[in-house]
């Protein structure tokens, strides 16, 4: 029997010509072709990446090189992440290690171009249901770094200076199952990139909320030259607003019964001071101080100048009792406190 073959070349869908992402330009989905280089991770239909393995290298190809760029990056933990760490962890599917992701967190951090730029958290909770909990990390890459290549290079690791703490409910090999939603390329704006806040929960009200568990928050220096101001609001302390929508207001009593509930476990703790520990993302120990109360009720401290991610833990301080974590409402600028 003869066959007659045109030719031997033999290729996929991705072997096609490059198409790099224009800027500004996203990159959503894993068969983009701007997705030019993937380890540790494999391509997600409806987003950008899902990480297979604890540390995932991904490269994109932007189409103007030459410039600064603005780049953002998206970070997602949802049901098919825990799904996706039992398929590596779990031996029979039907008998999953991790049921619920509740009492476990994850800590990620962000590189480009082989240098370190963010730190964030993912914590995820059982009411967050299909759509996760997602951070958002944002930074600069100056035309230098970018290169005539126009490859950005992106790696996600867990971070090795975060202390103790931090660690207490950290899921082992937590990056598995991570999708990195999109990312996203822009000319550099005429503002600088703020710092800002991770508790590992969605922002609310233009506030970062950070709960008792996992009971700390990462503070991002981003472009600040100075120190970074901290302040730390209870919780209680931010009214709700009114609710919006008929499925707001049939949550309202909901709403309202826990916000009692947690009145009733913080009584005695208002006006207290507060015990602020922040670690560096090398180990290093940047704050560890009492703060108190301003008569506002509020708390406010700084992290020192050069800080680039730091882990900060700030518990209410107790008569011959452990501090206890609260819930607070975190804002950061740069700037000395006021």
């Amino acid at each position: 029997m003869n066959f007659r073959l045109n030719t031997l070349r033999l290729g996929t869908d991705f072997d096609q010509p490059i198409e790099p992402l224009p800027v500004p330009g996203a990159a959503k989905k894993g068969q983009t072709s701007a997705l030019w280089m993937l380890d540790g991770a494999s391509r997600a239909p409806h987003r950008l990446a899902r990480l297979v393995k604890p540390v995932g290298l991904l490269g994109v190809k932007v189409a103007e090189t030459g410039q600064d760029l603005r780049v953002s990056v998206t970070l997602l933990v949802d049901e098919t992440s825990t799904h996706m760490w039992n398929k590596v962890h779990t031996k029979r599917d039907e008998e999953p290690i991790l049921t619920s992701e509740f009492h476990q967190h994850r800590l990620v951090e962000v590189s480009a171009q082989g240098r370190p730029r963010a730190v964030t958290l993912l914590a995820l909770r059982g009411g967050d249901g299909k759509p996760g909990v997602r951070q958002q990390v944002h930074f600069d890459l100056p035309a230098s770094e970018v290169g005539d290549s126009g490859l950005l290079m992106f790696s996600f690791e867990e971070p090795a200076g975060a202390p103790e703490w931090a660690r207490a409910g950290l899921l082992e090999d937590g990056l598995v199952g991570m999708c990195v939603a999109n990312v996203k390329v822009a000319p550099v704006p005429s503002d600088p990139v703020a710092p800002w806040a991770s508790s590992g929960r969605p922002r609310r009200r233009k506030r970062e909320f950070s709960p008792t568990r996992p009971g700390f928050f990462v503070v991002n220096a981003g472009d600040a030259q100075g120190a970074v101001a901290v302040t730390l609001i209870p919780r209680l302390n931010v009214p709700r607003p009114k609710p919006r929508g008929r499925r707001e207001k049939v949550k309202a009593p909901l709403h309202a019964v826990a916000d009692w509930a947690r009145r009733s476990r913080a009584r005695g703790l208002e006006g207290r001071p507060v015990q602020v520990e922040a670690v560096s993302v090398d180990g290093q120990s940047l704050v560890s101080t009492v703060v108190q109360s301003s008569g506002a009720g509020d708390y406010a401290f700084t992290l020192p100048p050069g800080t680039r991610s730091a882990f900060v833990r700030a518990r209410v301080l107790r008569d011959k009792k452990v501090p206890r974590p609260v819930d607070w409402a975190v804002e950061v600028r740069e700037g000395p406190t006021t």
